[in-house]
């Protein structure tokens, strides 16, 4: 079994509750999931898990009639796929949904024990061209804290208006740089270029991996290739 996701920590609890959503834990023999509580125009709502390790699945769908309320529907994202076989009465109203998933449907998990020369040779050679190219106009990279919330989100709303994709309210990105603990930190990278901010990232670190959750760049500054030193 891989490690558990960010997103059914104690961590995210608290950075939903900041967000002003309800979190619910069901518990189904050994195991436990948390589902959050999104609200919909009109009164309505619906209760999200995200990214749940699920080893019994019948007994996780039997749970789900204890979510408070009366939602218009539950939405599921697991680590892993749900295998029902026969057993829970109501499996049969489960459905893959069309509409697009919150959290990515296919990731890329990276070994960061193997040395530099090892990652970089898997590379594909433009890759590590654009990282030697990007070192060549003297990109620097830097670590921050929820300072730089301000500048990160600058530069994520123009990529957003540039890449057409929605944003988290500011309040979000400066709530999730606010939350750490001895397992769990979400960190500003920013890389730079002549003392402005050619590309910026926002990565989370629990128990041992980094997940890229966010990131941002400027276009005007694209032929530097900063984003490619800032992930490497």
């Amino acid at each position: 079994m891989s490690m558990p996701s960010f997103l059914q920590s104690q961590e995210w609890e608290s950075i939903q509750k900041r967000d002003g959503r309800e979190a619910h834990h069901i518990v189904f023999g050994n195991e436990s999931t948390t589902f959050f509580k999104h609200n919909l125009p009109l009164g309505f709502f619906y209760w999200y898990c995200p990214r749940p390790e699920i080893e019994d699945a019948g007994a996780f769908l039997e749970a789900l009639a204890g979510l408070p309320g009366h939602p218009v529907f539950v939405r599921v994202e697991p680590e892993n796929e749900l295998v029902t076989g026969d057993r829970g009465q109501g499996t049969s109203n489960l459905r893959i949904s069309k509409a697009p998933n919150l959290q990515p449907r296919e990731t890329i998990l990276l070994d960061l024990t193997k040395s530099d020369d090892e990652l970089l040779s898997s590379m594909h050679e433009k890759t590590r061209y654009n990282i030697r190219l990007a070192e060549r106009h003297d990109v620097k990279a830097e670590e921050h804290g929820g300072e730089a919330v301000d500048e990160f989100y600058k530069l994520l709303s123009d990529t957003a208006q540039r890449d057409t994709f929605h944003l988290h309210p500011k309040q979000h990105y400066a709530n999730l740089t606010f939350s750490h603990s001895q397992e769990c930190e979400n960190v500003i990278f920013t890389a730079k270029y002549r003392g402005g901010i050619a590309a910026a990232a926002l990565v989370n670190f629990y128990r041992g991996t980094a997940t890229y959750l966010h990131g941002a760049s400027n276009y005007e500054l694209r032929s530097v290739m900063a984003p490619y030193l800032l992930h490497w």
